[in-house]
């Protein structure tokens, strides 16, 4: 806990309660007020209510056998006089788990001990085996207020199953569908020359320079990754939370550069200003920071963190793309690979109390977050990563390409319903108790990609879709296309200028010119 919210919890009573202490606990004693100060592993902060991170207080289980959870509250006062006392003590959750019990006009002098016993129910379940206890002492009319989390039974697995999941499967495949189809980069025009050994480069003998339209990925880029991932994990060890400005900045570059994409696809806000700066520039700037500004001012709510990660999906759709089958699959085995790896260690962190932090480290703004409907102790949000949707929404991409330039739908239609069935599959593993959740890319990448492989065998269609040898349009040539289709939308191929001769009409082949 950093110095800013130890600073937080400090309770400034000028020096009224300075020889009271406060401790939680019969066998073993927790220290909750001493000298002033509380406790930060008794505060809950304004992370918890705001965000999707569990709250990190400390936890008391039932170790006694029974159905009955038993604890106590000391409060020991260094100085010989006579104290007011009253308290409250009720769980804060909207679940089962029942706990209120209030006493006013107390006095002490030295030692008082408050017992508090909970009995449990028999049929433990999501919404009653737990509560957040908050306690509220008034000490002579000075208030001090603490809580901790009780458990009744230590050995308890909650259900990881909750219709939060459901909603953001749906609402992820939406998104993806739409921005998967959309990946034309329109905002700036940057010639380069590809070095890369482009299937379709090669194929078609394009080596001049072209119009940038996104990085063609492979898995090589799966390295780069890795490497950014264990810095970010690595900084996260030296600083607190650092990961997540370095994640915040560049999100805020993604998200300005997406919203100028969209302001860019209306000719209102081409209107050029000093410098070939555009109207849609200023505006992307300006609507794409609030997400971040917002971000921090509302710490890190969970509904900015989901803005957040839908402008990212749409800016890395348009900044990266894959140009065959056979580059998709370099990349997917080593993700594959690693998200198996990440879901074994998240498992056995969760076996080992670890849980907090990893989920922790993992709930920021590269994934869609939704609140539980019953949250545990360990889990207050349904989370999908960022790559279990951008990953398969690379093939819907790149199926959605080859779709318009051969007219063959069926690989886009195996890699929607993949998407989409494999993510309501892996929802149903959820249901099963001491499992290790396997990465959803299992249940989106494998059955699809599998059968685009025996079709694509059977169809005969290796050279085209696995290679990606035919003519992409849209990454080769995608504003000249579009003129030509304009132009033979509002033209004929010839016109008659008088009865005795014929002439091609020229501006048909204005969009041809190079």
């Amino acid at each position: 806990m950093n110095n800013l919210i130890m600073e937080q919890f400090r309770v400034d009573n000028c020096g009224m309660l300075n020889n009271i202490i406060i401790t939680l606990g019969i066998t073993q004693q927790y220290y909750v007020y001493n000298n002033n100060y509380l406790n930060p592993q008794f505060a809950i902060g304004q992370h918890y209510r705001d965000t999707c991170t569990v709250p990190q207080i400390q936890t008391i289980y039932n170790t006694n056998g029974s159905n009955l959870i038993q604890t106590q509250i000391q409060i020991l006062s260094t100085q010989q006089q006579i104290f007011n006392l009253s308290y409250s003590i009720q769980n804060i959750l909207n679940n089962d788990y029942e706990e209120n019990i209030q006493q006013n006009n107390l006095t002490f002098s030295g030692l008082e001990i408050i017992p508090i016993t909970h009995e449990c129910p028999s049929d433990l379940d999501n919404t009653n085996y737990w509560g957040v206890i908050n306690v509220k002492l008034w000490i002579d009319d000075q208030e001090i207020s603490f809580y901790y989390i009780s458990i009744c039974d230590k050995n308890f697995v909650p259900e990881k199953f909750d219709y939060s999941y459901l909603i953001i499967i749906i609402c992820g495949t939406m998104i993806v569908y739409v921005f998967a189809r959309f990946g034309r980069i329109r905002s700036f025009r940057l010639y380069i020359m590809r070095n890369e050994n482009s299937s379709i480069q090669n194929y078609y003998n394009f080596q001049q320079k072209q119009l940038f339209q996104g990085l063609y990925l492979s898995w090589k880029y799966f390295i780069i990754y890795l490497l950014i991932a264990s810095l970010c994990f690595l900084l996260a060890q030296i600083e607190d939370r650092i990961e997540t400005y370095i994640l915040v900045s560049i999100s805020w570059i993604l998200n300005v550069f997406f919203i100028i994409e969209c302001f860019d696809t209306k000719r209102t806000f081409r209107i050029e200003f000093c410098f070939g700066i555009k109207l849609g520039d200023i505006l992307g700037f300006a609507f794409g920071s609030m997400p971040t500004i917002f971000y921090f001012v509302n710490y890190q709510n969970w509904i900015i963190n989901d803005v957040i990660c839908i402008l990212n999906l749409g800016a890395f759709f348009k900044l990266f793309k894959i140009t065959s089958f056979k580059d998709a699959l370099t990349l997917y085995i080593p993700f594959l690979v690693f998200s198996l790896c990440t879901s074994i260690y998240i498992y056995l962190a969760n076996q080992n109390g670890w849980y907090k932090y990893i989920f922790d480290f993992v709930s920021n703004i590269m994934s869609l977050q939704a609140p539980l409907i019953h949250y545990t102790h360990t889990r207050r949000c349904a989370i999908l990563e960022f790559n279990s949707f951008f990953l398969p929404g690379l093939m819907i991409a790149y199926t959605n390409r080859y779709a318009i330039n051969q007219t063959i739908y069926v690989y886009f239609v195996i890699y929607m319903i993949g998407l989409i069935g494999g993510q309501l599959a892996w929802l149903t593993t959820t249901f099963i108790k001491n499992f290790i959740n396997l990465p959803s890319l299992f249940f989106t990448l494998i059955p699809a990609s599998s059968a685009s492989i025996f079709l694509s065998y059977i169809r005969n269609e290796q050279n085209q879709f696995w290679a990606g040898r035919y003519y992409d349009a849209e990454l080769l040539d995608p504003f000249k296309q579009k003129q030509l289709q304009q132009s033979n939308s509002n033209t004929e191929l010839v016109k008659v200028e008088d009865q005795t001769q014929i002439q091609l009409d020229e501006s048909i082949f204005a969009g041809l010119k190079i």
